[in-house]
Protein backbone atom coordinates (compact mmCIF):
# COMPACT_ATOMS: atom_id res chain seq x y z
CA UNK A 1 0.00 0.00 0.00
CA UNK A 2 2.77 2.77 0.51
CA UNK A 3 4.11 1.81 -2.69
CA UNK A 4 1.47 3.56 -4.03
CA UNK A 5 2.83 6.81 -2.77
CA UNK A 6 5.22 8.37 -4.62
CA UNK A 7 6.80 10.57 -2.30
CA UNK A 8 9.69 8.42 -0.73
CA UNK A 9 10.18 11.48 1.53
CA UNK A 10 6.26 10.98 2.82
CA UNK A 11 6.98 7.03 2.63
CA UNK A 12 9.63 7.50 5.43
CA UNK A 13 7.20 8.74 7.80
CA UNK A 14 4.25 6.79 7.39
CA UNK A 15 3.83 3.58 9.69
CA UNK A 16 0.80 1.09 8.58
CA UNK A 17 0.36 -1.86 11.47
CA UNK A 18 -2.46 -3.81 11.92
CA UNK A 19 -3.68 -4.14 15.30
CA UNK A 20 -6.84 -4.13 17.39
CA UNK A 21 -7.70 -0.42 18.52
CA UNK A 22 -7.69 -1.72 22.01
CA UNK A 23 -3.59 -1.98 21.70
CA UNK A 24 -3.02 1.08 19.83
CA UNK A 25 -1.46 3.00 22.08
CA UNK A 26 1.17 -0.10 23.21
CA UNK A 27 2.15 -0.67 19.32
CA UNK A 28 2.83 2.63 18.79
CA UNK A 29 4.20 3.87 22.02
CA UNK A 30 1.66 6.65 22.81
CA UNK A 31 2.53 6.93 26.59
CA UNK A 32 5.71 8.51 25.58
CA UNK A 33 4.83 10.18 22.37
CA UNK A 34 1.20 10.58 21.95
CA UNK A 35 -0.24 11.71 18.41
CA UNK A 36 -1.29 15.23 18.05
CA UNK A 37 -4.43 14.47 15.27
CA UNK A 38 -6.34 10.90 15.03
CA UNK A 39 -8.50 10.22 12.54
CA UNK A 40 -11.69 7.06 12.75
CA UNK A 41 -13.39 6.75 9.58
CA UNK A 42 -16.37 4.88 10.00
CA UNK A 43 -15.08 2.04 12.31
CA UNK A 44 -16.66 2.65 15.42
CA UNK A 45 -19.83 0.91 13.29
CA UNK A 46 -18.06 -2.13 14.05
CA UNK A 47 -17.39 -1.73 17.89
CA UNK A 48 -20.40 -1.94 19.78
CA UNK A 49 -22.91 0.06 21.91
CA UNK A 50 -21.19 -2.13 25.22
CA UNK A 51 -18.02 -1.29 23.74
CA UNK A 52 -17.97 2.26 22.82
CA UNK A 53 -16.71 3.13 26.48
CA UNK A 54 -13.32 1.26 25.42
CA UNK A 55 -12.93 2.47 22.26
CA UNK A 56 -12.99 6.35 23.52
CA UNK A 57 -10.64 6.00 25.98
CA UNK A 58 -8.43 3.92 23.22
CA UNK A 59 -8.09 7.07 21.38
CA UNK A 60 -7.98 9.07 24.72
CA UNK A 61 -4.65 6.99 25.40
CA UNK A 62 -2.66 7.82 21.90
CA UNK A 63 -3.75 11.34 22.09
CA UNK A 64 -1.87 14.34 23.77
CA UNK A 65 -3.39 17.10 25.68
CA UNK A 66 -4.64 19.53 23.50
CA UNK A 67 -4.96 17.18 20.49
CA UNK A 68 -7.80 16.16 18.72
CA UNK A 69 -9.63 13.65 16.83
CA UNK A 70 -11.71 13.72 13.98
CA UNK A 71 -14.55 10.99 13.10
CA UNK A 72 -16.86 10.09 10.65
CA UNK A 73 -20.00 7.95 11.94
CA UNK A 74 -23.30 6.53 10.49
CA UNK A 75 -25.75 7.35 13.06
CA UNK A 76 -29.61 6.99 13.92
CA UNK A 77 -31.57 9.69 15.98
CA UNK A 78 -31.26 10.26 19.45
CA UNK A 79 -34.99 8.90 19.97
CA UNK A 80 -34.49 6.11 18.34
CA UNK A 81 -31.51 4.80 19.48
CA UNK A 82 -32.62 2.38 22.71
CA UNK A 83 -35.42 0.37 19.74
CA UNK A 84 -32.60 0.19 17.33
CA UNK A 85 -30.41 -1.80 19.69
CA UNK A 86 -33.31 -3.99 20.58
CA UNK A 87 -34.30 -5.18 16.92
CA UNK A 88 -32.37 -5.89 13.92
CA UNK A 89 -32.45 -4.61 9.85
CA UNK A 90 -31.78 -5.78 6.60
CA UNK A 91 -28.35 -4.59 6.98
CA UNK A 92 -27.03 -6.31 10.05
CA UNK A 93 -28.53 -9.57 9.28
CA UNK A 94 -27.50 -9.41 5.25
CA UNK A 95 -24.66 -6.82 4.97
CA UNK A 96 -22.43 -6.29 8.10
CA UNK A 97 -23.35 -8.91 10.66
CA UNK A 98 -22.50 -7.33 14.23
CA UNK A 99 -22.45 -3.90 13.37
CA UNK A 100 -24.15 -1.66 15.55
CA UNK A 101 -24.89 2.21 14.75
CA UNK A 102 -24.53 5.04 17.31
CA UNK A 103 -26.19 8.18 18.20
CA UNK A 104 -24.52 11.33 19.20
CA UNK A 105 -25.38 10.85 22.75
CA UNK A 106 -24.27 7.67 23.23
CA UNK A 107 -20.93 9.14 22.03
CA UNK A 108 -21.24 11.83 24.71
CA UNK A 109 -22.16 9.35 26.77
CA UNK A 110 -19.69 6.56 26.49
CA UNK A 111 -17.12 9.52 26.43
CA UNK A 112 -14.27 9.29 29.59
CA UNK A 113 -14.67 11.06 32.47
CA UNK A 114 -12.90 12.17 35.25
CA UNK A 115 -12.93 13.93 38.57
CA UNK A 116 -10.96 16.42 40.73
CA UNK A 117 -11.39 18.54 43.25
CA UNK A 118 -14.41 18.21 43.52
CA UNK A 119 -15.48 18.83 39.73
CA UNK A 120 -15.88 16.68 36.89
CA UNK A 121 -13.37 17.29 34.18
CA UNK A 122 -14.02 15.72 30.66
CA UNK A 123 -10.71 14.09 29.61
CA UNK A 124 -11.64 13.95 26.13
CA UNK A 125 -15.15 15.84 24.75
CA UNK A 126 -17.06 16.47 21.73
CA UNK A 127 -16.54 20.07 20.07
CA UNK A 128 -20.50 20.14 19.11
CA UNK A 129 -19.25 23.51 16.80
CA UNK A 130 -17.32 21.06 14.66
CA UNK A 131 -20.36 18.23 14.11
CA UNK A 132 -21.37 18.34 10.50
CA UNK A 133 -24.28 16.16 8.99
CA UNK A 134 -23.35 14.64 5.47
CA UNK A 135 -26.56 12.40 5.27
CA UNK A 136 -27.99 14.48 2.26
CA UNK A 137 -24.92 13.92 0.26
CA UNK A 138 -24.65 10.34 1.40
CA UNK A 139 -27.78 9.94 -0.44
CA UNK A 140 -26.52 11.09 -3.70
CA UNK A 141 -23.14 9.68 -2.94
CA UNK A 142 -25.18 6.10 -3.26
CA UNK A 143 -27.49 7.07 -5.48
CA UNK A 144 -24.45 7.28 -7.63
CA UNK A 145 -22.80 4.38 -6.68
CA UNK A 146 -25.97 2.53 -7.39
CA UNK A 147 -26.13 3.82 -11.11
CA UNK A 148 -22.22 2.61 -11.87
CA UNK A 149 -23.06 -0.61 -10.55
CA UNK A 150 -26.16 -0.84 -12.89
CA UNK A 151 -23.87 0.51 -15.68
CA UNK A 152 -21.08 -2.48 -15.07
CA UNK A 153 -23.55 -5.13 -14.63
CA UNK A 154 -22.44 -7.18 -17.34
CA UNK A 155 -18.96 -6.76 -15.54
CA UNK A 156 -20.92 -7.70 -12.26
CA UNK A 157 -22.17 -11.34 -13.61
CA UNK A 158 -18.66 -12.14 -15.65
CA UNK A 159 -16.88 -11.79 -12.16
CA UNK A 160 -19.55 -14.70 -10.41
CA UNK A 161 -22.17 -12.70 -8.93
CA UNK A 162 -25.62 -14.02 -9.90
CA UNK A 163 -28.92 -12.61 -10.17
CA UNK A 164 -29.69 -13.14 -6.12
CA UNK A 165 -26.31 -11.09 -5.55
CA UNK A 166 -27.20 -8.45 -7.52
CA UNK A 167 -31.05 -7.86 -6.21
CA UNK A 168 -29.83 -7.85 -2.57
CA UNK A 169 -27.14 -5.14 -3.74
CA UNK A 170 -29.35 -3.09 -5.48
CA UNK A 171 -31.89 -3.40 -2.55
CA UNK A 172 -28.57 -2.65 -0.20
CA UNK A 173 -27.70 0.65 -1.97
CA UNK A 174 -31.44 2.13 -2.43
CA UNK A 175 -32.41 0.87 1.04
CA UNK A 176 -29.31 3.32 2.11
CA UNK A 177 -30.47 6.08 -0.03
CA UNK A 178 -33.57 6.20 1.16
CA UNK A 179 -32.44 6.09 4.88
CA UNK A 180 -30.14 8.78 4.53
CA UNK A 181 -31.85 11.27 1.92
CA UNK A 182 -35.13 10.80 4.64
CA UNK A 183 -32.76 11.38 7.92
CA UNK A 184 -34.23 7.70 9.12
CA UNK A 185 -29.82 7.53 9.79
CA UNK A 186 -26.90 9.98 8.80
CA UNK A 187 -23.74 10.41 8.49
CA UNK A 188 -21.79 13.06 11.14
CA UNK A 189 -18.22 14.10 11.10
CA UNK A 190 -17.28 15.08 14.53
CA UNK A 191 -14.61 16.08 16.29
CA UNK A 192 -13.11 14.97 20.26
CA UNK A 193 -10.83 17.32 21.91
CA UNK A 194 -8.71 16.15 24.34
CA UNK A 195 -8.18 18.45 27.72
CA UNK A 196 -4.38 19.66 28.69
CA UNK A 197 -5.98 18.63 32.26
CA UNK A 198 -2.78 20.67 33.50
CA UNK A 199 -3.99 24.10 32.35
CA UNK A 200 -7.14 23.25 33.68
CA UNK A 201 -6.35 22.11 37.12
CA UNK A 202 -3.86 25.72 37.16
CA UNK A 203 -7.09 27.44 36.25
Amino acid sequence: RLARCGDEALRQRITVAFCDYRDAATTFGCEATPFDRILSCEMIEAVGHAFLPGYFAAIDQCLKPGGTAALQVIAVPDERYASYLRGSDFVRKHVFPGSSLVCLDAVKRALPGDSAGGATIQPLYLDAKATTSLGISYARTLAAWRRRFESKIDRVTSLGFDDAFQRKWRYYLEYCEAGFATKHIDVYQIRLVKTDQDKVKAA
